[in-house]
């Protein structure tokens, strides 16, 4: 089973308080697309992603951010748009990549 993962698909999630620092999960593999996205294959499930550059920026600026917050403002730089609308839809991709088990939080 494919699943498409689009930064601006998903609902908001209010599930994202106190989430620092995160990590792609080491137990699944990512395929980078060159500027087509990235597919990830999680060999637990059998499932695969696609996701699109976006959605893969938002992936990398997890990995190197210490704050979700900072995330936020980095693309809400990047991006034209309503600020708030924009906020949401990164939050709502990083809550599915969690749920997902794509991103883990980093032990404290």
């Amino acid at each position: 089973m494919v699943s498409y993962i689009d930064a601006f698909s998903f609902y908001p999630d209010e599930n994202m308080g106190g989430i620092d620092m995160l990590t792609r999960n080491k137990d699944m593999e990512f395929i980078s697309m060159d500027n087509e996205g990235l597919v990830v294959f999680d060999p637990a499930s059998g499932n695969t992603y696609a996701m699109d550059n976006i959605s893969k920026e938002i992936l990398e600026l997890c990995e190197k951010s210490s704050d979700m917050r900072q995330v936020c403002n980095i693309l809400l730089g990047r991006y034209e748009g309503n600020k708030d609308e924009i906020s949401n839809d990164i939050v709502s991709l990083i809550s599915s990549l969690i749920r997902k088990g794509i991103l883990a939080e980093v032990p404290g």
